[in-house]
Parts: structure tokens; sequence; C-alpha cells
């Protein structure tokens, strides 16, 4: 069973060190768990997040990213290959992007989209859970979740907005898209607004803390927490004003990418341990298999079991990003034509080995990192000297990777037409 809670942070979550009390559940639960404190996702969004969780691929070889936005028939998903050896495979979603429209429904028996649009977060999916885990039978079953709350506008928290919204009667927009926040200017992301803007974020972030909660009861009360393969991660995390930008898109800084892994099976993950090391989305893939017992090695992936060992210290982590569509269709909104826009009409991909992260654009831009010691990416050694060997050593491993993987050098070309395309990227703030 996985758990998706989009675009969480995991230095918001109390078991990963934060002050406020945003996941009290799952503080509580985390001893139950391995830990893992130094977890990617391959992207900074949903779409190729999901794509690498469900098929063990990057996106340059999964090919579901802002330039094809389709997960398409040839890649076999986690769901496929389950249900191929007799797992029931469900899934219950509640961000439009991750669905049938889009192709990630292969494999599934049953695909529910819960639609936070219509009906705000009267849509529960605990029930679900529970007549699926009633309606079962003795057959194993791979059941996906996602949910959303996290994910602006922070407007699912409810009665968890008195707990941390300090101002009630602060007069700004709980959420602004990071598009418009980047044309309105920088003086959008003064303290005071950002300061309100994580307060909500936080709210979210509780609620979604509830349901996890009561999912993880209802297991327990099938008898079923024991003996179950349970994962929670994120798809990305959540830009808060650093580095200038909100939400989560043209980037691949750490805000946005560094991800929470908790892994829970007593029989293959010590209960209370803890993984330092990094590791990667596309690594759920390959872990599911092995823990079915069906040998991750027989399919095709790009991802490394977390079982059994342990995963290595010089790790390479690789990001990428791809061009918005927005930058090709400016004609429908001249937003996307403005100054301070047109910066971001780029690719991006990133290398992090050890301490250190490069990330190259499409521009020309590069940016050099000591993540270890400026965590917020806040002081780029790209042009300092006593860097320069670091810098050249991870161009050409990033160059390397990015030829070895083949398509992303590949001519930008403009998104499948799906009919209702753009009505969802305006419900998630992308347009």
């Amino acid at each position: 069973m996985i758990i998706v809670l989009d675009t969480v942070r995991p230095d918001h979550l109390g078991c990963y060190g934060y002050a406020r009390e945003t996941s009290p559940y799952l503080d509580a639960v985390a001893p139950e768990c391995r830990k893992y404190l130094a977890a990617y996702s391959t992207s900074c969004w949903t779409l190729p997040a999901h794509a690498s969780m469900l098929t063990g691929l990057y996106p340059a070889t999964h090919g579901a990213h802002w330039e094809h936005m389709r997960l398409d028939n040839p890649q076999a998903t986690l769901a496929e290959i389950l249900r191929m050896y007799g797992y029931r495979t469900f899934a219950c979603t509640e961000n439009p992007l991750i669905s049938g429209t889009y192709g990630f429904s292969q494999g599934f028996e049953r695909f529910i989209f819960l639609d936070r649009r219509t009906g705000g977060r009267k849509n529960d999916p605990v029930p679900v859970l529970k007549d699926f885990l009633a309606r079962r039978g003795k057959d194993p079953f791979f059941f996906l979740f996602n949910l959303i709350a996290a994910h602006d506008p922070y407007n699912s928290s409810g009665q968890f907005l008195k707990m941390f919204v300090s101002d009630q009667n602060f007069a700004e927009e709980n959420h602004f898209s990071t598009l418009d926040a980047l044309i309105l200017g920088e003086s959008l992301l003064a303290p005071k607004w950002l300061r309100h803007l994580g307060e909500h974020y936080d709210a979210e972030l509780r609620f979604d803390d509830a349901l996890v909660g009561r999912m993880i009861r209802s297991l327990k009360s099938a008898k079923m927490w024991e003996n179950t393969l349970f994962i929670l991660v994120a798809d990305h995390g959540e830009s808060l004003g650093e580095n200038g930008l909100l939400s989560h898109q043209f980037s691949l800084y750490e805000a946005m990418v560094r991800i929470p892994l908790l892994i829970h099976y007593p029989p293959a993950f010590p209960e209370g341990s803890i993984e330092r090391h990094p590791v990667q989305i596309q690594d759920i893939f390959p872990t599911v298999l092995d823990v079915a017992g069906l040998g991750a090695e027989r399919f095709p992936h790009q991802g490394r079991s977390l079982l059994p060992g342990q995963p290595s210290a010089d790790r390479e982590i690789f990001l990428e990003y791809y061009l918005h569509p927005g930058f090709r269709n400016g004609e429908r909104d001249a937003r996307w034509k403005d100054p301070h826009v047109q910066h971001f009409n780029r690719r991006l991909n990133a290398l992090r080995k050890g301490p250190h992260k490069l990330i190259a654009g499409s521009d020309a831009s590069i940016e050099l990192y000591d993540v270890a010691n400026d965590p917020w990416e806040t002081r780029n050694l790209a042009d300092n000297m006593e860097f320069t060997g670091i810098r050249e050593s991870l161009l050409a491993n990033l160059a390397d990777r990015v030829e070895r993987l083949g398509k992303d050098t590949a001519a930008p070309h403009a998104p499948e037409h799906v009919p209702t395309e753009r009505d969802v990227l305006e419900s998630l703030g992308y347009v």
C-alpha cells in the first residue's frame, strides 16, 4: 500500500524535526517505520514524479513530463505487473493529473477519482479504503492513494486553521501561484505574507496527517498492519519563499525535490531504523517487487531496491524539469511573455553527489551548491575558483547521464491534446 502525500516537504513534519504539531499521527507511527532522511523525487511536480514511482524510470525514459503529458502504454507499471501475478489493484486519487486521462489507470482493477473541486473535502478517501478491505477477500492487494490537501490553494484544512493561522483577519489571499508571484514581483514575498502562507500550508499538513491516521487505524482494525508493506511518500515538495519562489515549478531546488519517505514492514525494514544515505522515488518500484517476491531484476527499471542491504553513500541523485507548455502557448495568456517569467523558459537538469549539487539549464546557466553546509542553496559556487574541479566533474557526469537516458535531448513538442487539460492545470494553479 502506497500513500502519496502530494506536495509535502519533510522539514514541515514533526518526525523530521519540525517544531509545530503538523503531523502528530505520523510522529507517533514513525518509530514503527524505517525513516529515510535523504529521499528525493525525480522532478518538482506531480506527473513525472508519480510516473517514476510507478515505472522505476526517470522522466527522460518514461516520457511523462511537461512536453508529453501522458504515461504511455509501453511503460510497464507496478499495477500492471502485480495484477499479472494475482494481486487486486486499486487506486484512489484526489489529483486530476493522476487519472486515466493521463495514463495512470494502467493495471488498476478499479481507479477512483475524488474531485476536490466539486464537493470540497466531503469526498473522503477513508471509506474507500474500508470498503475495499471488506471486499478484497484473501487475495494480495496493491492500493495507491494520492492525498492532495497540501497542494495549493491551501483551503482544505477547515478545523485546523485556528490551530496554525495566527492572524485570521490577514487581508492577503492565502495563495498565489508561482507564476503570479513572479510577475507581481518580490514585494509579494514579504515576511508577514510568507509567514501567513506557511501557516496555511502547515494546517493542510495537519489535515493530511489526520487522514493518514484514520487509514492506518483501518489497517490495524483489519489485522493487516503488521503484514502489509506500507509506504508513505510525497511526490515532491513545495517552495514557501525559498530562492524567491512559491509552489513547485521552474526549479530543482531542495525545497521542491526533497521528500519524506517512511516504510513499515517489520519482516524487512527494522522498526525505528533510520537511513541517511540518498534514495530516490523510483526506488519504490523495485522495492515493492522484491518484497512481493517477484524479483525486481526481471523488470526494466532505473531504481535501486531498498531491500536488502543499505543504500550507497555515493548515490547520485538525478533530477529533471522540462519546458512548461505555457511558454509554447503564450498567445493564450500574455502573462507567459512577461520578462519575470521568461527567465524560466528553459529545461533544467540537476545532479547531486555527496554534499554537492549542480543545476544546469538549457539557457547555459550553471548553479553549484554545497548542500550539506548550505541546505537552502543561497550561495552559488559555480564561479568560485576553489570549486572548479567539482563543477567540471559534475557537469561531465550530468552530460553523460543525459546522453545515456536519451530522450532529454529530443526537440520539444506540444503536449498531446486532452480535452480537459487546461481546466485541470488551471485548477492546480499551473496556468
